[in-house]
């Protein structure tokens, strides 16, 4: 067993998915980000916000060709504190690398 990464991008680090071009993608809940994190273990936020949306606690992801889908919790936690006006449970669809 060895640790593939550590970096405090990765804080509330939930569910995660291999990408297009093999590198994996992970869901910060606590910060309302998704981070990539390469197969050499270096890690880069791709897309975050406040709790204003389009991701509000993240929790799991999916790709689709080079479309990302993010599911969302929505809970009142980390950056989402309070959670008000929130977006409420939700899918998000990010097109990584189009920031």
């Amino acid at each position: 067993m060895e640790r593939v990464a550590k970096d405090p991008l990765l804080y509330g680090a939930d569910g995660f998915a291999f990408g297009p071009k093999g590198d994996f993608y992970v869901c910060a809940n606590e910060r309302n980000s998704i981070v990539k994190v390469t197969s050499d273990g270096k890690v880069a936020e791709v897309a975050g916000n406040d709790n204003h949306g389009p991701l509000e606690f993240p929790a799991s992801l999916h790709f689709v060709g080079t479309t990302l889908y993010v599911s969302n919790y929505d809970l009142p936690r980390g950056v989402n504190k309070p959670n008000e006006p929130g977006i409420g449970t939700s899918i998000a669809k990010i097109e990584p690398g189009s920031k």
